[in-house]
């Protein structure tokens, strides 16, 4: 995972963290380096001279000595593993040293030119007859030094110096105050350094998490500025990351692209509105002109005998009944809309709904020039929750559609049912004039007519499929249309098949 998906808190979480690590390593390795330049500068990496320019030895020098033997005893057996001890030994005897490194009774080293009880005695006079305490006196030429030791077997040893005639060297002060003058030096150095780092720490950090933060807020501002101005097409997602900030831009353009969808669909319910009204102006001004043509040919006496009389109040009457019509499926067409039609849906075998549909419609139809064939093209039941209402009309609307399009002579109508995508596909077929490809999808719209004029009111109002497609959808269906002008037309309807528990035989209506 990459550091600009982490949560906003995880980010400030390590970046307070950083800002104390990070400095506080950097001044670490400052301490050891100046340090280290300290022991350098102090020559406590190497065995230094006991003597300084003048011949003198000093206190400093004497007891890093010292601590050299008593680290050789410790580290291993004197008499078999210390070669540098006894160089050490040695350096200590050219400066006038005699001494002595006993364990108990057992000498492990003794100056050649001196006596072990010389040198206790010496030693004794110091300790207050405390034989295990260390002593370190050193008084102008006089030296006496005591000091026991843990040896690597366990043991305790003693290691003792004494001293009438050592020099006193006067570099000890120069070197203290050259250490002195390292240790101001090097910790101006560390503090300077800490601050300047805690300071850039702190600006590196601080422009991560800048960038981290302002960069999805500068995404969200320009596409609230876009949104703001009526371009709902400035995306805010651009800032692909799995933080906090992600996942509002991620929300934000989701609620822009749903607004966007919003907005398009209130533009297309204000364009179907005004093609509705004006669908509506025009089939019912052109029935209105008829009719006060045919009343006005009565009142004005055009109609003088009794047979145009009668004429003219049929045609009134079959234009009166055709805007009877129009008002009824206007008025259906916009309680579907509005969601005020209750359905009231029960499981039905669709086999044997459209095999008595066919029976009872098969007579008129043949009348009217039209042969009707059903077709089940399912092995076995075919169970759906429809309202048997609704569904009729929508079959019907579907039915007088085939005929009022149907080519001059016989026609034919075939209805077929087929299981279909864990559903029932019902398909219903004609050999009719068809409609173009570019009509296709416009014979669902409302009001929509093949006829560009609208001149024949008589042949419908353009609601029927409109109507069957709201219908259709309020069942958890979808329907659409194939064919081609002049080839026929074949709408196909697709109704999800009822659950198991609506199938129960018992409860299935034939």
């Amino acid at each position: 995972m990459k550091l600009r998906d982490l949560s906003i808190r995880k980010k400030l979480v390590i970046s307070n963290i950083m800002m104390v690590l990070i400095p506080v390593l950097i001044v670490l390795v400052l301490l050891v380096g100046t340090v280290g330049g300290l022991f350098l500068l102090a020559g406590l990496g190497t065995r230094p001279n006991l003597t300084d320019a003048e011949g003198g030895v000093t206190n400093y020098q004497l007891q890093f000595s010292f601590d050299d033997i008593s680290g050789d005893l410790v580290d291993g057996d004197f008499a078999r593993d210390s070669r540098e001890a006894v160089k050490t030994c040695r350096s200590l005897e050219d400066v006038g040293l005699r001494i002595l490194i006993q364990d108990g009774e057992e000498t492990l080293y003794l100056t050649e030119s001196a006596s072990r009880q010389e040198i206790e005695g010496r030693v004794a006079a110091y300790t207050a007859g405390e034989p295990g305490r260390s002593v370190f006196v050193r008084e102008q030429h006089l030296f006496i030094y005591t000091s026991p030791v843990q040896a690597a077997n366990g043991r305790a040893v003693q290691i003792s110096a004494v001293s009438d005639t050592l020099p006193f060297g006067g570099g000890g002060g120069e070197l203290i105050n050259t250490v002195k003058s390292g240790i101001k030096i090097g910790a101006a150095v560390v503090g300077v350094s800490a601050v300047v780092c805690i300071v850039l720490t702190g600006f590196l950090l601080a422009g991560v998490l800048s960038k981290n933060i302002l960069r999805p807020l500068g995404f969200l501002r320009r596409s609230a500025r876009a949104i703001r101005a009526g371009n709902l097409d400035c995306p805010a997602a651009g800032y692909a990351t799995h933080d906090e900030f992600g996942e509002v831009c991620a929300e934000f353009d989701a609620m822009r692209l749903q607004l966007k969808a919003s907005m398009e669909l209130q533009q297309r319910y204000e364009t179907g509105r005004k093609e509705l009204v004006a669908g509506i102006s025009h089939d019912l001004s052109t029935p209105l002109t008829s009719i006060k043509g045919y009343v006005s040919g009565l009142i004005e006496g055009i109609a003088d005998t009794p047979e145009k009389r009668k004429h003219y109040l049929r045609t009134v009457y079959d234009t009166a009944c055709n805007m009877e019509k129009l008002v009824e499926g206007l008025f259906l067409f916009s309680k579907l809309d509005l969601g005020g039609v209750p359905f009231h849906f029960e499981t039905v075998e669709l086999g044997a709904y459209f095999a008595d549909f066919c029976e009872e419609t098969a007579p008129r139809l043949e009348r009217q020039g039209l042969d009707l064939t059903f077709v089940k093209q399912a092995a076995g039941p075919a169970p759906a929750r429809i309202d048997r209402v609704q569904f009729g009309r929508a079959v019907q609307n579907l039915v007088d559609n085939s005929v009022k399009y149907k080519k001059p002579g016989r026609g034919r109508l075939t209805i077929s049912l087929r299981p279909w995508d864990g559903g029932w596909e019902i398909a219903f077929s004609d050999d009719g004039r068809g409609v173009g490809q570019q009509e296709l999808d416009k014979i669902f719209e409302s009001f929509y007519r093949t006829d560009p004029a609208r001149s024949n009111v008589a042949a419908g109002s353009g609601l029927g499929l409109s109507i069957t497609r709201q219908i259709i959808e309020q069942h958890g269906g979808s329907i659409r249309a194939e064919g081609a002008a002049g080839r026929g037309l074949t709408v196909r309807a697709v109704l999800p098949a009822a659950r198991e528990e609506e199938t129960d035989e018992k409860n299935i209506d034939h």
